[in-house]
């Protein structure tokens, strides 16, 4: 949240800098060199994630302008200014849904800060100059227009002329706006025909079930974010904590708390089988080697980023090994009985603030994809979880209920595919937007060549 007004300070002072600022200013970025300052790529990246936070735990905009959140809190206010750039930028983006509350509240903020303007503690309870009314009123009342409200939109331009009477587009718009309201008040009094009915034979039903299902996933994605719906009593019943070796003599020494999130598909967290020490060594190599995370394109099978997984991650290859990675990823080997010889590089992940990986899943469904895979398919997901997450960040499935709360030292496990090979539907899953905090996880994908001993495979899907 502080992004906009670290961004906006930034650039305001740049642009109005004296000489003598500037070359400080020079000085700075030029013993810096590698230094990179906000620019409007991150602050549209910022505003995004603002908004989804929003949209996932449905945030009220008043609460969150106060810095009040689920769990947390903020320890500071929004100001005028601060709401106002996050509203610009959701209307620069076409987002005026998003972009109407938030510059709503800038107008409101902009009004009670006015009162204190010429206060001796304006620069300590508002970080600067006052916003003026006007700038929100201009963004606000023609986002509510796009939005169909013409009449809201109208008075809201009436207002802004009462702040700027000279501001020449308000003028224009009340008149524009005055005309649209008159014809439609027009049209509504003519008598309209009847429309023929749609046919079944209009509606594409492939297009239109699909798009629905992924409506109704995307709306389950949400609500197991925000903990609305915990799994069935019948299901729960079910599940039981125990201690696990699988077979191995180390760990029939040191047995592994595990517990049971699903049985059908089988997901089990393990508990403390990542230590501190680990933790911190494989962050420190990890970090200077992180970038944007990139998904396969399903139909190319080229690598891109998408809106859909924000996040930095790095691959730990050969050249970064050391004792500490060789011994997690042992542990990892002995833990599922499952071939590292296979087994994809150790891949580190960050979700920062609003970072976050809409449901997926992690073996390839795209067919022809598959067959060109040397190693074959992703056979199974291992996910060690590096930190505590305050607020957000769970790993949820969205076809079965299960969540798993990010722990520090904690990792989750299981089959993405059938007995048969085939691809498991039910482990599509995703990591929920981080609301307060970092989330940092490390991933290791199993692949199905040199695991055909160690998980059968069957003619039928199910074990």
């Amino acid at each position: 949240m502080y992004m906009f007004t670290l961004h906006d300070a930034l650039h305001d002072n740049i642009d109005n800098a004296s000489p003598i600022s500037t070359a400080v200013l020079k000085g700075v970025t030029s013993s810096f060199a590698d230094l990179r300052l906000p620019n409007e790529g991150d602050l549209s990246g910022a505003a995004q994630a603002l908004v989804r936070l929003q949209d996932t735990y449905q945030l009220d905009t008043f609460d969150f302008a106060r810095g009040e959140i689920p769990g947390s809190s903020l320890g500071r206010e929004l100001t005028a200014w601060d709401c106002f750039v996050l509203g610009r930028e959701c209307y620069f983006l076409g987002d005026f849904g998003h972009a109407r509350p938030w510059l709503e509240e800038a107008w409101h903020r902009s009004q009670r800060e006015a009162l204190i303007a010429h206060s001796p503690l304006a620069t300590t309870l508002i970080g600067g100059p006052p916003l003026s009314p006007a700038q929100p009123l201009e963004y606000l009342a023609f986002a509510t227009y796009r939005l169909g409200d013409t009449a809201r939109a109208l008075a809201l331009t009436r207002d802004l002329l009462q702040v700027d009477p000279a501001h020449k587009v308000a003028r224009d718009n009340v008149v524009a706006f005055e005309r649209e309201l008159q014809e439609m008040k027009r049209k509504a009094d003519v008598a309209k025909p009847d429309l023929p009915s749609m046919t079944t034979d209009d509606v594409d039903h492939v297009s239109e079930s699909l798009a629905n299902h992924l409506e109704t996933e995307n709306r389950l994605y949400r609500a197991l974010c925000r903990g609305h719906l915990p799994l069935a009593p019948s299901v729960l019943k079910r599940l039981r904590c125990y201690y696990s070796h699988n077979g191995v003599a180390f760990l029939r020494l040191r047995p592994v708390p595990t517990e049971d999130l699903y049985l059908d598909p089988h997901i089990v967290l393990f508990h403390d089988v990542m230590h501190d020490s680990e933790i911190e060594a494989i962050k420190n190599v990890s970090a200077p080697l992180l970038q944007r995370a990139t998904i396969r394109n399903v139909h190319t099978g080229e690598l891109e980023t998408a809106n859909y997984r924000i996040s930095k991650s790095a691959w730990l290859n050969s050249r970064h090994h050391n004792a500490v990675t060789r011994s997690v990823e042992r542990r990892v080997a002995q833990l599922t009985g499952l071939s590292l010889n296979t087994a994809e590089e150790l891949q580190v992940v960050n979700y920062g603030i609003g970072g976050h990986y809409e449901p997926h899943s992690d073996y390839t469904t795209n067919k022809a994809i598959a067959e060109q895979l040397e190693d074959g398919n992703r056979i199974a997901t291992f996910i060690f979880y590096m930190s505590d997450v305050a607020a957000g960040g769970a790993t949820v499935f969205t076809q079965l209920g299960a969540v798993v709360k990010p722990r520090r030292g904690s990792a989750a496990f299981w089959y993405n595919l059938h007995a048969d090979g085939s691809g498991d539907w039910r482990t599509r899953h995703a990591a929920c937007p981080v609301l307060v905090g970092s989330k940092w996880v490390a991933n290791k994908w199993f692949h199905e060549h040199d695991n055909e001993f160690r998980r059968p495979c069957r003619l039928q899907p199910d074990l």
